[in-house]
């Protein structure tokens, strides 16, 4: 078997991340958004993953071509995978969420769903493996949940509102296996994906808006070109 290994990214623990700011006016605080990949198929397909049809294939030709040209690669695959293993302790989805407290201050909360990463900070692990082969991988890491702070509420009181304990530590572990054929070669590339909830802290002075991330997930692309003769 033959491992070109890319590069390998471990990402450090952290126990209370804060976002930066990435704009401020009079009136409102927003924090930036560090996340802004997803998993790129459609939220049924998402869904079907979720619930433990966790691979799908795309091997047409257009599709293919398509996927290429947005991302800029050099040459058309003949087949991508996208594999999705959630976190089994995954907590469940919360709902919209308004809650007022004392002196006119609301705290209120969306969620944006799962699998958001960064596609530099996120990247657990990258590697080019040639067929023929039946690749087995095992990985286990730690991720913490993390926010951009309580902007003058209580940290509880964000908690409630996004749904999960900040500064959660999480031991993630999933395993991927993949047959590949003589005369392919396979691009790994593994991803740690999250729940990304939206916050914001109202007070009559001031609204400011943050953004909870829970690690919920694994996210797999398998890239598999034609071995060149």
């Amino acid at each position: 078997m033959k491992r070109n290994f890319l590069l390998t990214l471990l990402s450090f623990v952290m126990c209370f991340s804060v976002v930066s700011v990435s704009s401020a006016s009079s009136n409102g605080v927003e924090a930036e958004d560090s996340k802004t990949s997803r998993i790129p198929i459609s939220l049924e397909l998402q869904k079907k993953m979720q619930s433990g049809n966790n691979v799908i294939i795309i091997s047409n030709r257009e599709e293919l071509e398509q996927i290429a040209i947005e991302e800029g690669l050099e040459e058309v695959p003949v087949r991508i995978e996208y594999e999705y293993v959630p976190y089994s302790e995954t907590q469940s989805e919360p709902p919209n969420w308004v809650s007022p407290l004392a002196d006119d201050t609301t705290v209120t909360s969306w969620s944006e769903g799962h699998g958001h990463y960064d596609p530099n900070k996120d990247l657990f692990t990258g590697f080019i493996i040639d067929g023929p082969d039946d690749f087995l991988i095992e990985e286990t890491t730690k991720k913490t949940s993390t926010y951009s702070g309580s902007f003058g509420a209580s940290k509880g009181i964000i908690e409630a509102s996004v749904g999960f304990t900040i500064g959660k530590e999480r031991t993630m572990r999933w395993a991927s296996q993949t047959l590949i054929p003589r005369g392919e070669t396979i691009k790994f590339e593994l991803f740690t994906t999250y729940h990304k909830v939206n916050y914001a802290v109202i007070t009559p002075q001031k609204s400011y808006r943050g953004i909870a991330y829970d690690p919920t997930g694994v996210y797999i692309k398998k890239t598999a070109y034609a071995t060149p003769k």
